[in-house]
């Protein structure tokens, strides 16, 4: 398995050098209500899906090539102001697992999704290796329309107005 973090244009891209034991804990639920009637007891109504939220809980060399073994050689603190910049700016990074060549014909890659940083925690351990957790968060991007699609939009809300309205009075006449 790989973790590779880079801001969305790429010009920063870090592959994790240690992984975690385990692979990260997807986690997603939905936003259900219950509401209690008088009489026929409790109703769950459905929400919307959450977006998936994942911990990554693991160390980072204290310098590159303090351990010949790693996955990648790079200073830690490359990734920790990458997380820290993501979060202070308010921008979205990119995260992709991969699982490389596998026997079972599944894809290698687990997912590849932008994503918040919404909590990190980091510290330097006795021996100089920096302990760090951080929470990511699943980033979906609002739709933004152009002034062009805009105009579009308006143009198909206004016909469906008049459409609505002629066939308002001749259902009802002048009656409305």
């Amino acid at each position: 398995m790989d973790i590779y973090f880079s801001d969305l244009d790429r010009t920063q891209v870090y592959q994790l050098p240690i992984l975690p034991t385990d692979m990260p804990e997807l986690s997603k639920s939905t936003k259900n209500e219950e509401f209690e009637s008088y009489q026929d007891g409790v109703y769950n109504v459905i929400g919307n899906v959450e977006l998936t939220t994942f911990p990554i809980d693991c160390w980072l060399p204290e310098y590159a090539g303090k351990y010949n073994w790693a996955k990648s050689q790079i200073n830690p603190y490359l990734l920790i102001n990458l997380w820290n910049n993501a979060m202070i700016t308010k921008k979205p990074l990119k995260c992709v697992m991969s699982r490389g060549q596998n026997k079972n014909n599944i894809s290698s890659e687990i997912l590849n999704w932008s994503v918040t940083i919404e909590d990190m925690n980091w510290y330097p351990e006795k021996n100089g290796d920096i302990k760090y957790k951080i929470d990511c968060k699943e980033y979906r991007s609002p739709l933004i329309l152009t002034s062009s699609q805009l105009s579009t939009l308006s143009s198909a809300v206004n016909s469906v107005s008049e459409t609505i309205s002629k066939l308002n009075l001749k259902l009802f006449g002048n009656s409305l």
